[in-house]
């Protein structure tokens, strides 16, 4: 009779451990998401650099304005005023939250590029300076 006891407090034992495993796949997967999430604070932007100097190339004047003005999405993104000039990629990394009230969603944003100019492009740039500011304090 012990065997049988024995046997049944063996199995359930089992079952239970089994029952379990799955939640905990899922507590660990779940951890896993947390901690990717944790290393994408902030996503990449692109500007161009202009200007016969150490940090870009040359360009004309009107170049130099639209590149002084403009954050792009992604690389593939950037439209330069003329394709004769020259310029550099310059990224910058921006806090998730302001890239993504800049551009949209990361996966597919609305926006692929912006001008700094534009006054909510300058309230969201604006508040990410003020954030920026009072976390070093």
């Amino acid at each position: 009779m012990d065997r049988h006891v024995a046997r049944r407090v063996v199995l359930a034992r089992a079952a239970a451990a089994l029952t379990a495993l799955p939640a905990a796949s899922a507590v660990a997967a779940n951890q896993a998401k947390t901690q990717k999430k944790k290393k994408t604070k902030t996503l990449k932007a692109f500007r161009l650099v202009t200007g016969c100097k150490e940090h870009g190339g040359c360009a004309c004047n009107a170049c130099q304005a639209h590149a002084a003005n403009k954050l792009f999405a992604s690389q593939t993104h950037i439209v330069r005023a003329h394709t004769g000039c020259n310029y550099k990629v310059e990224k910058l990394n921006l806090p998730r939250n302001v890239w993504v009230a800049l551009f949209g969603l990361p996966v597919q944003p609305t926006n692929l590029a912006v001008d700094k100019r534009d006054p909510r492009v300058q309230q969201i740039l604006a508040q990410k300076h003020s954030t920026h500011h009072h976390a070093q304090h």
